[in-house]
């Protein structure tokens, strides 16, 4: 299919930057990139740059065609990379608002469907480390917060703990108890929602 034929493209560029650590993407650090606030450019440096929002982004695309193509290229990239991510350390994970639970969530479903496909119990392993470094979303932003309300039920398949499944969902309705008013039933706020400013009025990123 078309759709098949351009994530084939975009991946060929990014399989062709993987390390041989198993890291892949731009080797430019991102804190000095000149689009990164000056603000932000510390958090980044203490975490060498790394954007594991970007590479859950890849892995996503990544599963995407192997599941319509079965490209025999996938599996050992994903592999690889998470052997990387094995290898992080806490301060390691970035903590800026797309690599929160937001970004977590993708990489963590990704172990998960790696580990269906190869049995490989390490990966299990990794996913309990993905969950224990994803940070709560704090900054009332959006978009993070509606990536994020699946986290700790996407967990609970490893955990079987019932309480992960509540998180979730007290997570959804605390926020579309309050927020959800926007027609449709989407959280009203043109980039953040708002304390106070919860009628059907507000604005709605997508």
């Amino acid at each position: 299919s078309k759709s098949s034929v351009t994530m084939r493209r975009a991946l060929d560029a990014i399989l062709a930057t993987q390390k041989e650590s198993g890291e892949f993407g731009p080797d430019h650090p991102r804190h000095l990139h000149p689009a990164i606030l000056p603000t932000q450019r510390p958090l980044l440096a203490r975490t060498r740059g790394k954007d594991l929002w970007a590479h859950s982004l890849a892995l996503n695309t990544a599963q995407a065609l192997h599941e319509a193509t079965g490209d025999a290229r996938l599996l050992p990239f994903m592999t690889r990379y998470f052997r990387w991510l094995e290898k992080l350390l806490p301060e390691e994970f970035p903590d800026d608002r797309w690599n929160t639970t937001s970004g977590m969530t993708n990489l963590l479903q990704g172990a998960h469907w790696l580990y269906e496909r190869t049995g490989e119990d390490w990966l299990i392993k990794v996913a309990a480390k993905i969950h224990a470094n994803a940070k709560p979303v704090s900054n009332g932003h959006a978009i993070s917060i509606t990536h994020s309300f699946r986290e700790p039920a996407q967990f609970s398949a490893q955990s079987r703990d019932p309480e992960d499944l509540k998180r979730s969902a007290r997570f959804y309705e605390e926020v579309f108890g309050t927020w959800g008013q926007f027609p449709g039933g989407a959280i009203g706020g043109d980039e953040w929602i708002r304390p106070g400013l919860t009628d059907p009025r507000q604005g709605i990123e997508s």
